[in-house]
């Protein structure tokens, strides 16, 4: 498998690279901006200072060249990176793949640096990104509870001096009344906004998911290819000694190259060789698969309304959510050619991977709770009907009872025990079809055989047209 410079720069974007007396001959894009305040072909020593461990030459690096190093930047010391060495062996000189070692946000921007200078799925973003959120959520909650507070007293007071001047100010008590009705809306508007922060905590569980699909295609990828290396080298030691041995008339010929052929396994290798190339080819496939759809699955922001294509939104959501439906059901598709929407694509795949997980959990709490043993069934349809995209989203789960149906779409109702919903899944979905983009959403159940939702979206909007969505 080849690389190019630029897509090697892409996957380690603070990468550098010198020759074998130590002078840096190449770096990357985001390294890049830093080195270029200094004088080209100076000495990695000169360019970095050894921090952990404490070398000061390439004698001392190759008596550490196992360890994980912590280096900084001479020209700009607040920058520290974390990676390791490894010995280039074909031209003797010396590779370093590291990332910024900061904590947080704030320490990025005081370098000058922001997530986009980090990998796509370089494990540090997602660092960043929870540790930050973590802060935030900390502040908000700390700004609540004072206005609570505050509000609270301001209550207690209110309520004194109504008691005491009741009989005197009828009037002033219905206006008081209706400011406490304001304030309770308000108050509920703060917790909405405490309920948001829940969503970087879904990102981390996104984001192991993920890692987990990763690393099992990149681990065979690298087993198959090591295996094709050894298996070219003794083909091509094989071919050299067939080579010799093809114009020669000696009665012994024949048992020379039946000794070939067992020495190196000639057979065996022939036989093994395509298929471990495609198992490297179906391993890269699945990787670029499963970044493409993370990164079109969280594209867009919730204030961009944009055409889509809706079936693409579906495919891309079910790669990111494949790691909470694999072990539990199979999926099926029936997705029927689309026009473009207009829509809030991002707010729909959320709604679509709302809808893909509360299928899997209602069909893993129906074979637990009967000692079911095989797999469920999730089946997910698209149609265009009239001027309308119909999504459906089928499990054979455990169903909805018919006492609840009505309010299953409230905010906060959830059937789930403490710490496992929080009663905003389906109130999220109806909000996004509903409100956002003016569509409906049903449902039909029926206890021990399953579940149906059907999402209904209008194809156009007031700022387009019917012939624009279609065209």
């Amino acid at each position: 498998m080849n690389i190019t410079d630029t897509e090697f720069g892409q996957i380690f974007p603070f990468y550098f690279q010198s020759n074998e007396y130590g002078q840096i001959t190449q770096t990357g894009p985001s390294l890049q901006r830093f080195l270029q305040r200094s004088d080209q072909g100076k000495s990695l020593f000169a360019q970095f200072t050894f921090k952990s461990p404490a070398i000061n030459d390439l004698a001392g690096l190759d008596n550490r060249i196992e360890n994980i190093f912590l280096i900084a930047l001479t020209v700009e010391p607040g920058l520290v990176l974390r990676g390791q060495f490894l010995r280039l062996q074909h031209h003797g000189g010396y590779l370093f793949i590291g990332v910024p070692w900061v904590t947080d946000l704030k320490s990025l921007s005081a370098l000058g640096l922001s997530l986009k200078d980090y990998s796509l799925y370089e494990p540090t973003t997602y660092f960043l990104l929870l540790n930050e959120a973590q802060r935030s959520s900390l502040e908000k909650s700390e700004n609540i509870k004072g206005q609570l507070q505050e509000l609270n007293e301001s209550l207690a007071k209110r309520v004194e001096r109504r008691t005491e001047r009741l009989s005197q100010i009828n009037d002033e008590l219905v206006a008081s009344q209706e400011k406490l009705r304001q304030e309770m809306r308000h108050r509920e508007e703060v917790e909405v906004e405490l309920r948001l922060a829940q969503k970087m905590e879904a990102l981390g569980l996104l984001s192991a998911g993920i890692a987990h699909e990763i690393n099992t295609p990149i681990q065979f990828i690298g087993d198959s290819l090591r295996f094709i290396q050894e298996a070219a080298n003794d083909l091509q030691k094989a071919s050299i000694e067939y080579s010799e041995l093809i114009d020669t008339n000696q009665p012994e010929i024949k048992q020379k190259l039946l000794s070939i052929n067992k020495n190196y396994d000639l057979d065996y290798l022939l036989d093994r060789l395509p298929e471990s190339i495609d198992r490297a080819i179906s391993g890269v496939d699945r990787v670029s698969t499963i970044v493409r759809s993370m990164k079109a699955f969280s594209h867009h922001t919730e204030s961009e309304r944009n055409l889509a294509n809706i079936n693409e939104g579906i495919e891309n959501t079910l790669v990111v959510a494949k790691n909470e439906y694999k072990m539990i059901a199979d999926v099926e598709t029936h997705l029927s050619e689309l026009p473009n929407t207009h829509c809030n694509i991002g707010d729909l795949n959320q709604v679509f991977l709302n809808l893909i997980v509360n299928a899997a959990q209602a069909i893993n709490e129906r074979f637990l709770r009967h000692n079911l043993r095989g797999r469920g069934k999730i089946i997910i349809s698209s149609a265009h009907v009239d001027n309308e995209i119909v999504i459906k989203v089928k499990d054979n789960g455990c169903g909805i009872p018919d006492t609840i149906k009505e309010k299953i779409f409230d905010p906060f109702f959830t059937t789930k025990s403490i710490g496992q919903g929080s009663g905003q899944g389906l109130s999220l979905c109806h909000r996004v079809v509903v409100n956002q983009h003016g569509g409906s959403i049903k449902m039909e159940s029926e206890i021990d055989v399953g579940t149906e939702f059907s999402v209904h979206l209008p194809i156009t909007s007031p700022e387009y047209s019917y012939e624009e969505a279609t065209s």
